[in-house]
């Protein structure tokens, strides 16, 4: 190494501490006004999104090496039970949920405007559809949703005619 790559690194040391304090001289300024319901449910699906991704992504992680140690180590499979098991599945799974919920929520708080464009771009694309009539399993849930008892016995008097047949 020669001298002069020490000098600009020595300079750089020197002038990160005066970068540092630049930085913390000029906080970041948050929005003036508070989000509207629609961006309180953009930030809020966004959260629950990125969260859930992150739940399922450890599940998956920590449930085969929970899988893997259950098949190949008798001490692991003598020294937990079922619910040691799956405690450790489900709490790495919780923690990365929250974890990367809290991180787009203050994604979203640090700059809401940025956050928020892109969402309500992609949103106001889309052009709504009108259709006249519904489709057949739109009028049979209508029928499940508007008569359940109906539903029931319609379904439940075949089976037991058939049982007693």
């Amino acid at each position: 190494m020669s001298t002069a790559d020490g000098r600009h690194f020595g300079k750089e040391l020197a002038e990160r501490p005066r970068a540092v304090a630049q930085e913390a001289l000029q906080p970041l300024r948050h929005r003036d006004s508070a989000l509207s319901n629609q961006e309180l449910s953009l930030v809020s699906t966004a959260a629950t999104r990125n969260g859930t991704v992150a739940a399922v992504v450890t599940t998956v992680v920590t449930g085969g090496a929970v899988a893997a140690a259950n098949a190949f180590s008798p001490r692991f499979r003598s020294m937990f039970g079922v619910s040691g098991k799956l405690a450790l599945i489900v709490t790495p799974s919780l923690g990365a949920f929250f974890l990367r919920s809290q991180q787009t929520i203050n994604q979203a708080l640090h700059d809401a405007d940025g956050f928020i464009a892109p969402h309500l771009a992609a949103e106001t694309v889309a052009a709504p559809i009108f259709q006249r009539e519904l489709s057949l399993l739109q009028v049979a849930a209508n029928m499940v949703y508007t008569h359940p008892f109906k539903t029931i016995m319609s379904i439940a008097g075949p089976i037991y005619g058939a049982l007693f047949y």
